[in-house]
């Protein structure tokens, strides 16, 4: 289940001690993912927040629309690759890090004008951009509000994944084998989980 509009820390809480009531009487667990569309829902956004919560937040939502708007930016300003949200986003991201939380970006609230090849490839073209801009910034969510979104949003995360795919097996596999991947340059540790994580998400993503 979704918690929109979560302004005051208190707000959480209160929700899960509702869940905590229901798991008793139903017997089962309940989770869920609250959406991040306001300002002042980031100054209380902290990895120690989920266990507060008793482990039940799943996710986070940013939620472009409501929290631009909030901001004050002017409409045509209202887009997904704004540095105010990317701000918003990096937030989350240090917040939830390592917690399990999973993060989802937002969406284009836009349509094709009508079913002619231009109108749609224009929005297709918008909304790779888009996707884009979040898989750059490290997330590998979203959601979208209209069918034709799907086609960009396969090929565009499609062509991320598999873009540097065989390189980072390489580099993966020479240093598990100690060996250089090229250049004569061994990568450290740290890179290379990063590199075993990319991996995995383009493992689940591919068909």
């Amino acid at each position: 289940m979704g918690f929109p509009k979560v302004l005051m820390e208190a707000y959480l809480g209160q929700f899960a001690g509702v869940l905590e009531e229901l798991e008793a009487e139903l017997g089962v667990r309940l989770r869920f993912e609250m959406q991040v569309e306001a300002p002042q829902t980031l100054p209380f956004l902290r990895g120690e927040l989920n266990g507060s919560l008793g482990g039940r937040l799943a996710a986070a939502h940013f939620g472009v629309f409501d929290y631009t708007a909030a901001l004050g930016l002017p409409p045509h300003e209202q887009r997904l690759d704004h540095p105010a949200c990317d701000h918003a986003r990096h937030v989350m991201q240090t917040a939830f890090a390592g917690t399990g939380v999973e993060l989802s970006d937002g969406s284009l609230a836009a349509s094709p004008a009508s079913d002619r090849a231009g109108d749609v490839h224009g929005l297709w073209r918008r909304h790779a951009e888009l996707v884009r801009h979040s898989l750059r910034h490290g997330f590998y969510q979203g959601w979208d509000m209209h069918p034709s979104h799907l086609v960009s949003r396969f090929a565009t995360v499609y062509a991320f994944h598999l873009a540097r795919y065989d390189s980072y097996r390489e580099r993966v596999l020479a240093w598990e084998e100690r060996r250089s991947a090229g250049g004569g340059v061994m990568d450290e540790p740290a890179t290379i989980r990063t590199l075993a994580a990319a991996l995995r998400r383009a493992d689940a993503a591919l068909p």
